[in-house]
């Protein structure tokens, strides 16, 4: 499978993220790859718990997606085919979100 991790400067406590499909070059890649990903997290990079997956409606918009509660240092997203993340916001429990 293919992966993407993401290392935190520390534990966090999160139970939702924002993310968002890379919208680049779309004549070479489309922003919806990785949707049904499996979300995994991990303290140490060697237990991997999944928390969660990547929605099907993933891609060009920003999507929240709620995934069960966890404390971790490491986020690991995982697909059997390509995969690519434009925009990532581990939303900390207890963060309030600022409006725009």
């Amino acid at each position: 499978p293919y992966d993407i991790i993401i290392n935190l400067n520390f534990e966090h406590e999160f139970d939702k993220i924002e993310i968002g499909g890379w919208n680049g070059n779309t004549s070479l890649w489309y922003p919806g790859n990785g949707s049904n990903s499996k979300i995994l997290t991990s303290k140490d990079k060697k237990t991997w718990v999944e928390v969660g997956t990547i929605p099907s409606n993933y891609g060009a918009t920003i999507q929240t997606v709620s995934l069960k509660k966890s404390s971790a240092k490491h986020i690991k997203f995982q697909h059997n085919s390509y995969l690519g993340i434009g925009y990532l916001n581990v939303i900390r429990i207890g963060e309030v979100k600022k409006k725009k």
